[in-house]
């Protein structure tokens, strides 16, 4: 990615015959190369993609949604409440640069880097193409995936409209931004924020403890955009690991890692 975080990471998920996609990646050529190489290396046409689920709408989780539904005829399914910050935070970028503008002035920024830091995130826009979703979600769904179900996980704070998405039968948590392992999830309060991110934050770690989470499986909590962790050592941690085999043994609770917001991980490939 050409972002201080250099990758961002995609889930595709069996089911049956056919797929479902977590997150796209930039709209790149870069992204694009590596995301169609990726499949064709698993022998999965895009076609065979049915449906295209979106942590939230940061250009880097979502960047090539418009592209891949298209190319693949995917259900788009997002929450209502990143679908409402879409058109402001793309299509009227310059209305939006002007409303964090006077937000800055009236929180005592000063003048000349609220000038600079009011549009410094505009040149993302180029990184996506912006699609309507298919499917709204308002958290707590229960969405059919190869003859099981993945649970939605609302866990607004990094974004209003942020999603976890937690597979009971594989104990699976694909996690967005909400959880990361070695940098801040950043929380911020901004015009398209919530009224109190920080609180909604620590309500939805609240939401995510009560998961029971597997860490056994093949690529469990390999965040979008974090990376491995070969092993942990935190003392909080009911598993076991070890830097040769980095898979935990046994189930754990998540938020016993938080604030480090670290997970024991495995190595494997990005699919079941």
């Amino acid at each position: 990615m050409p972002f201080e975080l250099r990758h961002v990471n995609v889930y595709l998920l069996r089911d049956g015959n056919q797929y479902t996609l977590v997150d796209t990646g930039l709209q790149t050529e870069e992204s694009r190369q590596v995301l169609n190489q990726k499949l064709a290396a698993m022998k999965v046409r895009v076609d065979r993609i049915s449906r295209i689920l979106i942590t939230h709408i940061h250009p880097d989780h979502f960047g090539l949604a418009g592209e891949l539904r298209e190319r693949s005829g995917a259900e788009l399914i997002i929450h209502r409440l990143e679908v409402a910050l879409m058109e402001p935070r793309y299509a009227r970028a310059e209305d939006l640069v002007h409303d964090v503008g006077k937000w800055l002035s009236l929180n005592g920024v000063p003048e000349e880097e609220a000038e600079f830091v009011k549009s410094a995130s505009m040149g993302a826009r180029e990184y996506v193409s912006v699609v309507e979703p298919d499917t709204l979600l308002e958290g707590a769904e229960r969405l059919p995936v190869d003859d099981t179900e993945i649970e939605v996980v609302w866990t607004p704070g990094h974004s209003p409209g942020h999603c976890c998405f937690y597979w009971p039968a594989r104990g699976v948590l694909l996690s967005g931004d909400h959880l990361l392992p070695k940098i801040s999830p950043n929380i911020g309060l901004h015009p398209q924020s919530g009224a109190d991110p920080l609180d909604d934050y620590i309500a939805s770690l609240d939401r995510i403890r009560r998961l029971e989470v597997e860490t056994a499986s093949p690529l469990v909590l390999r965040s979008p955009a974090g990376s491995w962790l070969p092993s942990c050592s935190r003392a909080s941690c009911s598993a076991t690991c070890s830097s040769s085999d980095s898979r935990c043994r046994r189930r754990w609770r998540i938020v016993n890692h938080w604030p480090s917001r670290a997970g024991c991980t495995s190595r494997s490939a990005a699919s079941w």
